[in-house]
């Protein structure tokens, strides 16, 4: 609700956008204000036939809340077997990043990731140190 107005808004998932219609996702960039794993769990059919690359904004923050938002998207990433890249760059907000998403069998076979992290700039993918802790 906005004002006095109400809008009424039609949500639909990714996964009903494409793949219900025979297309294919190829890249995405999530910045949903921290509905990032809400999208991602609209997308799991995607996730699992396509497997897109995508990038995803998030908070590994020391604000507990922030930590536990991250440590859930983190895993629910790595349930479909993606790998995760921490961007170097300066986001809006202070405390946030960007994370490149890569399907694990691109990255073995020396894929997109390998080839970012050859890049010559320094806004390179960095293997996110939050990720190796749930290896383990």
């Amino acid at each position: 609700t906005f004002g006095r107005r109400r809008n009424n808004i039609t949500a639909h998932s990714v996964d009903s956008l494409l793949l219900e219609r025979g297309q294919a996702l190829a890249f995405a960039h999530f910045d949903a204000e921290g509905h990032e794993l809400s999208i991602l769990r609209g997308m799991q059919r995607t996730l699992s036939q396509t497997r897109p690359l995508f990038t995803a904004e998030a908070f590994p923050s020391e604000k507990p809340s922030e930590r536990r938002a991250f440590r859930q998207l983190k895993l629910f990433i790595h349930s479909f077997n993606y790998t995760m890249h921490e961007v170097r760059e300066t986001c809006g907000n202070k405390g946030c990043r960007n994370f490149l998403c890569v399907p694990a069998e691109l990255a073995r076979v020396g894929g997109i990731a390998s080839r970012c992290a050859e890049g010559e700039n320094q806004r390179r993918p960095v293997p996110c140190l939050a990720c190796a802790d749930s290896r383990s």
